[in-house]
């Protein structure tokens, strides 16, 4: 068993050195480039050779990736279950307990409610956080997030998350901030009602060329933390294993993020589904639809 890291990591570089491999300056050239991390190509359709989409390329039976990215895991939990962890499980709990490392009796509000902001939440319930509110404009994901965690759901273009924020905290405002749906303007939103010397974590990921404009005076005289987290701040090879187990201890209810699976001939209705809004997560089951002869007798 092994869940696949999108960014695996050389080890030597001095991201890597200090603890921050989810920054590695040999991956992430290669990143960008769709190679591998030596810059190879091992993929190729008819004679054609293909990209590596974020080093693994996973929609297919069969995939070429670095040994960096295979992260050893237990056999016990269910492979649907791991499969989150190698994306938006550990980019939404690395957000809360890596990033913001949010304490006890915080105060934390997270826009967006998808994979990500789901695992925001459950990452702020195991951190003993008092107030946990989610904002999303999705009905089933404002409950969902209410069952995984979140003590309050807010309805973005019904309430005003500011007035609720500030009744909660007697009007200094939430101690963290995270925003998990990549709009801008909900990063200047998330600046607003976060306290004093409070902490606002970017996490999801805007337009090419989008830029996010912030109260200039306010940076300085409120001490504010704005920062981003890239794939939760995480140490793959040890945060991974991490959350797994707090999954298999029943504390980090991970399964109830799969609100779909598909076969891999169905993984356009998957994506639909996702646009929709329909989906906290899709898995792609690889059992679902497959041929029951042996694979010498395929068809080719």
């Amino acid at each position: 068993h092994v869940v696949l890291s999108w960014v695996p990591n050389c080890g030597s570089c001095r991201y890597c050195e200090s603890g921050h491999p989810n920054l590695c300056a040999t991956a992430m050239p290669a990143l960008l480039a769709g190679t591998l991390v030596s810059g190879a190509r091992r993929l190729s359709h008819e004679g054609e050779p293909l990209y590596h989409y974020s080093f693994l390329s996973t929609f297919a039976e069969e995939v070429v990736v670095d040994e960096a990215a295979c992260v050893k895991i237990r056999d016990d939990v269910p492979l649907s279950v791991a499969a989150l962890v190698g994306c938006a499980v550990t980019t939404g709990y690395g957000a809360v307990v890596n990033r913001a490392r949010v304490e006890a009796g915080s105060t934390v509000v997270i826009f967006g409610a998808g994979g990500v902001g789901l695992s925001a939440v459950m990452a702020a319930r195991l951190s003993g956080a008092r107030h946990i509110v989610a904002v999303e404009p999705e009905a089933t994901k404002r409950s969902l997030a209410l069952d995984v965690g979140a003590t309050h759901a807010v309805d973005p273009s019904t309430d005003d998350v500011s007035d609720i924020v500030s009744g909660l905290t007697g009007g200094d405002g939430a101690d963290v901030a995270i925003e998990a749906a990549g709009r801008t303007e909900l990063t200047a939103l998330a600046f607003g009602l976060t306290r004093r010397a409070g902490t606002i974590v970017c996490v999801g990921v805007p337009a090419v060329g989008a830029t996010v404009a912030l109260p200039g005076p306010d940076l300085v005289r409120h001490e504010k933390v704005v920062t981003g987290s890239l794939y939760g701040s995480c140490r793959p090879h040890v945060d991974m294993p991490r959350i797994l187990d707090l999954y298999a201890e029943g504390r980090l209810p991970l399964d109830r993020l799969v609100t779909r699976t598909y076969a891999l001939d169905d993984i356009n209705t998957g994506f639909t589904d996702m646009v929709a809004g329909r989906l906290a997560r899709g898995v792609v089951d690889f059992a679902l639809g497959a041929s029951p002869l042996p694979r010498e007798e395929q068809p080719a």
